[in-house]
């Protein structure tokens, strides 16, 4: 292409002579030329490619390593942004640098599609273990630097919670030679709280008393499972029959269907096994009804969970669907050893909410598409994408399905389904034949997406509080050398929920701290941001980090200012 394009740069007597720029020099001449001519069509919305649908699926390994290497580099950039400040430790700059180099490699056409060869994924799934390890070390590291600057005199936990808002989160901790489910509760936004485990212990068993006196907590059988907000049923194949919203007196599922039931189908498409899902894919479809078992699980005041295992010809599934004592989610932790090939497995969910569109998240924001065939551009899009959540929703009511790495959805009518495997033959021979672990979850709300909590629901699922435990033995434990930091802490946090706080980092090219931040509900918002610090400057700038657009005015640790719908903005902040 390259050499065509010189050649009719220099001129080929009946052809377009041709100019070859970078693409920045085309957009302006392009405006130059044009102006203002109000004949020009405009493009409004997405341009949805008619293509290549099985790349949001195919070799879900390499795109699981994708999305938790994400998190976890946007995690230690967090986490030693703070560590800097409250310990005086060095930011691993390069290190996190090399980091994101080999995630954006593996990002690469055709590699995270899932449409390469082998050899591709034998070296990507060597890079990523890689940058995993040195990342997990990263954070302990981290953690235990900011944990060894608190006055922590008892045992305890410290929880860091890397996300943009107050939240809680049942975790497991080890107790001499048993494990003890603990809820450790509002760990502030981007910032972290101590427990100490005496007191987590203390209120565990506060809240079994109060369980049996007023029939609360969480009841898990064979046949069902329930909590204070929703009651689930299940026939003898291990599917939901029904769902039923106990603080909304709503059911969830249409009338005489089931929920979670795997659909196995026939993949083969005309051309193009790893790229495309051809629409004729619906026409072979099988239920997976090979149930081996259902067993109950260990339940604790907090939570509750059924191990449910399947057989699909040569390959074998095993669930573990969880509920909790304090929320609606229903988590479906699972491993498939997969021995398929050109078979795709979805997952499906028949809800009973009423919408001509559904809403589905992308970076930095979100996008509706139609759940309906009316015309072939509707009908097209029978397989999208999208990241954390797709949400389904009428005036007051809705339902939202999470994951935690899988980007392929397709819900039509009352239908929410989430594409899981797809193993293609062509260009590698045995993609996705191996063991996949996935997690995906049902979220029953009150009111549309955006009077839900579906937005923190999915970052919760992908970013799981950090526990870090304090052991405070004579020798093993030594305080920091300078002055204790509180033993509750927030770095930063916004008073509109609206508002998602994505980025924390070191700026490239200072000591000041980068904050990336979006308004999600396409509202213009005021928003006021607190910090942790005084602040001395506060700037907005560009993505780069290079051009500064407005100094703005601040109160001691705090600003606020205004955002379009949709808009993204990036400050760097010096503190004192």
């Amino acid at each position: 292409m390259i050499e065509t394009g010189i050649r009719l740069e220099k001129g080929i007597p009946g052809s377009p002579k041709v100019s070859m720029t970078g693409s920045l020099d085309f957009f302006e001449s392009l405006e130059k030329r044009l102006g203002d001519n109000k004949k020009l069509p405009k493009w409004v919305g997405e341009l949805y490619l008619e293509y290549h649908r099985g790349t949001l699926t195919s070799m879900a390994r390499n795109k699981r390593y994708n999305r938790i290497s994400e998190h976890l580099y946007q995690e230690l950039e967090w986490l030693w942004s703070l560590a800097v400040k409250e310990c005086q430790v060095e930011y691993p700059g390069e290190i996190l640098k090399k980091g994101w180099e080999i995630i954006c490699l593996n990002q690469f056409h055709d590699i995270i599609p899932g449409s390469s060869i082998k050899k591709v994924y034998e070296d990507s799934k060597v890079q990523y273990e890689e940058i995993l390890e040195i990342g997990k070390n990263l954070k302990e590291q981290a953690m235990k630097a900011i944990a060894d600057n608190l006055d922590i005199q008892e045992p305890s936990i410290v929880a860091f919670n890397a996300l943009g808002f107050n939240r809680s989160q049942v975790g497991t901790i080890k107790v001499e030679d048993r494990l003890e489910d603990v809820y450790l509760e509002d760990i502030p936004s981007k910032g972290y709280k101590v427990f100490k485990i005496e007191d987590l212990l203390k209120a565990k068993a506060s809240t079994k008393d109060e369980s049996q006196e007023a029939d609360l907590g969480v009841l898990v059988s064979q046949e069902r499972m329930e909590n204070n907000f929703i009651r689930l049923e299940l026939n003898d194949q291990g599917y939901i029959t029904r769902l039923y919203d106990k603080t909304n007196d709503r059911e969830v599922f249409v009338d005489g269907a089931m929920g979670n039931v795997f659909q196995a189908f026939e993949d083969k498409p005309h051309n193009w096994d790893a790229w495309d899902i051809n629409i004729y894919y619906q026409e072979k479809m099988w239920e997976v009804n090979g149930l081996i078992s259902v067993e109950v699980l260990d339940t604790s005041e907090y939570k509750g969970s059924l191990r449910i295992k399947r057989r699909y010809q040569d390959s074998e599934i095993s669930q573990i669907m969880t509920i909790y004592h304090d929320s609606p989610r229903v988590d479906f932790e699972t491993e498939v050893d997969w021995h398929e090939k050109q078979v795709l497995l979805k997952t499906a969910f028949p809800v009973d909410v009423h919408s001509d569109k559904a809403t589905y998240d992308i970076q930095f924001g979100n996008i509706e598409r139609p759940t309906h065939g009316n015309t072939s551009w509707d009908a097209a899009k029978f397989e999208v994408c999208a990241h954390k959540w797709a949400d389904l929703s009428e005036g007051d009511y809705g339902v939202s399905l999470l994951n935690n790495c899988k980007y392929g959805y397709d819900i039509t009518d009352r239908q929410m389904r989430l594409t899981l495997i797809k193993s293609p033959t062509a260009p590698n021979e045995d993609a996705d034949r191996e063991v996949h672990y996935f997690t995906y979850s049902l979220y029953p709300h009150k009111g549309d997406l955006r009077h839900s909590e579906t937005i923190k629901e999915g970052y919760a699922l992908n970013q799981p509080l950090s526990l870090y435990e304090v052991v405070t033995k004579e020798g093993s434990h030594e305080l920091g050398t300078i002055d204790k930091a509180s033993m509750e802490f927030s770095l930063i946090s916004t008073d509109q929920d609206n508002i998602v706080i994505e980025t924390v980092k070191q700026a490239e090219y200072s000591n000041d701290i980068v904050f990336r931040v979006y308004e999600t509900a396409n509202s213009r918002t005021k928003a006021r941001f607190s910090f942790g610090y005084d602040i001395v400057e506060v700037v907005s700038c560009d993505f780069e980090e290079r051009v500064d657009y407005t100094c703005l005015d601040f109160d001691g640790s705090t600003f606020t200012d205004s955002f379009q719908p949709f808009e993204i903005k990036t400050y760097k902040v010096k503190f004192a």
